[in-house]
């Protein structure tokens, strides 16, 4: 079967499934559940559960491990100290210590309790974890418990740090996230006295409560200091499904585990050299997963982002999809020797409504051939197609080893739609991503993307998508 009639009857059969389904407006999506929440244990355990808070570090002061101790237990952890050699003795207090000499000493301790928290105190331990240095019991029995499938928290008492030293943190802890240990801040806990690996907070004065804009005016600026303001909100959008979430310019701080969804985008033809910067110093700060941009400026948003876990991001053929093959292989791998990680591309959307498909597959794969690996999204301008077209670009770049398929560049005649979204997700199945972009401006609207099967969001918008408001029309990607 040539492949005209093969598109053809996948098509048709595509068509009469959803028709038998009886749905005019939207479709049923397949269970499809987020890494990046399903990763992540939650930070509220039941009445009972047992924890080893590692204390690895020798100049660790005993009054931060009390107040360790005092944090978790009020999140109902009967708790356990394994503690390193050189560390001063710790009052009682009704704490429980064991001296390790050993990982198997801790191992001892690790194995009847159900969560395993270390404490990170000053940036020499947060270092070692994010690099996997396993020159201590501490790391070593993390690491170990990581390789068993044993929750891991990473108590974070750290104080303020300010500029590139505090982004050089972020990432450390945004990398330690990526291979599965949970950061907590633990408020209210001491830093380490050492000075020699921690900064005092008096060099960067935290925000009073006179400070908070949701306070004096009641508009909450998504500073961080008070995210239960928008968790049970962005929580509902991960518990979805969503892989991402994607904003420009403006993002305050924000919850980590929303900013690891997040491809932060400035795609407009007016953007300067500044605003490109800009953009990296907010990805490394919050922890987003990429810089998406034009190819223009792939050479400085990768040296930008050097070191840090943040992804380049950039768009082939874009935004109209209607140069040739040739070009947009060229383009793309212009783009991977600049420094990308990920490709967007457009198709040629002519050419997929007059029913030239071999002229489409054989464009994407292109682009796929070229990106070496890279992860690579097919966008087929959905508001420019029907119904059946739009199946038949989806199987055209399912066809083709694509990673995901994507409903719009955000410069055509419309956006994301639930019924979009659905009809996608039905035909390339539960194994290929879905992003929904273009038009998302709030956060009713991302969770309706997300429940009709989209695993990525694209926006501008993202400030007042985790704040819940709604975003001025027409501002953006």
């Amino acid at each position: 079967m040539d492949l005209e009639n093969l598109v053809e009857k996948i098509t048709r059969e595509v068509m009469d499934s959803l028709k038998e389904k009886g749905s005019s407006s939207g479709f049923s999506s397949p269970s499809y559940k987020s890494t990046a929440a399903s990763s992540s244990p939650t930070v509220s355990p039941p009445a009972g559960d047992t924890a080893v808070l590692l204390c690895g570090s020798s100049t660790i002061d005993p009054a931060v491990i009390r107040s360790a101790v005092s944090f978790l237990r009020k999140k109902n952890f009967d708790v356990t100290v394994a503690v390193a050699p050189g560390i001063p003795p710790i009052t009682t207090d009704g704490i429980k210590v064991v001296r390790c000499s050993s990982t198997n000493d801790c191992s001892v301790v690790a194995r009847a309790a159900s969560t395993m928290v270390i404490l990170l105190p000053d940036i020499a331990t947060i270092s070692r974890l994010a690099n996997l240095v396993c020159d201590r019991f501490d790391i070593e029995s993390v690491i170990s418990a990581l390789e068993a499938g044993k929750q891991v928290w990473g108590l974070n008492t750290l104080a303020s740090l300010s500029g590139k030293l505090r982004d050089k943190v972020n990432g450390f802890l945004c990398e330690i996230e990526g291979f599965g240990v949970t950061a907590i801040s633990g408020d209210g806990i001491p830093s380490s006295a050492s000075p020699s690996l921690s900064i005092s907070a008096k060099s960067q004065p935290e925000p009073t409560p006179q400070n908070c804009s949701l306070m004096t005016n009641g508009d909450c600026a998504g500073c961080g200091l008070c995210s239960q303001f928008i968790d049970d909100k962005v929580q509902t959008v991960m518990n979805q499904g969503a892989d991402r979430v994607s904003a420009s310019l403006g993002v305050q701080s924000i919850n980590r585990e929303v900013a690891k969804m997040i491809d932060h985008t400035m795609l407009k033809a007016d953007t300067t050299r500044d605003q490109i910067i800009k953009l990296c110093e907010e990805a490394k700060k919050y922890g987003f997963a990429s810089c998406c941009i034009n190819p223009g400026y792939v050479a400085l948003v990768s040296e930008c982002l050097k070191g840090s876990p943040v992804k380049t991001c950039t768009v082939i053929g874009f935004p109209l999809g209607a140069t040739t093959s040739m070009v947009k292989s060229m383009e793309t791998r212009d783009a991977i020797a600049d420094g990308a990680d990920e490709i967007d591309m457009v198709i040629n959307v002519g050419a997929l409504k007059v029913g030239d498909y071999d002229l489409v597959r054989r464009d994407i794969e292109a682009v796929v051939n070229a990106a070496s690996g890279k992860i690579v999204k097919v966008i087929i301008e959905a508001a420019l197609l029907t119904d059946e077209e739009k199946i038949k670009a989806c199987q055209l770049a399912k066809q083709a080893g694509v990673d995901f398929v994507k409903t719009s560049t955000g410069f055509g005649p419309g956006g994301a739609t639930a019924h979009d979204v659905a009809l996608m997700r039905q035909t390339v199945g539960k194994y290929i991503g879905v992003k929904a972009s273009g038009g998302i401006r709030d956060f009713e609207k991302a969770q309706e993307m997300i429940k009709a099967g989209a695993t990525r969001i694209g926006a501008s918008a993202s400030v007042a998508i985790v704040k819940g408001d709604k975003a001025k029309a027409g501002t953006g990607y």
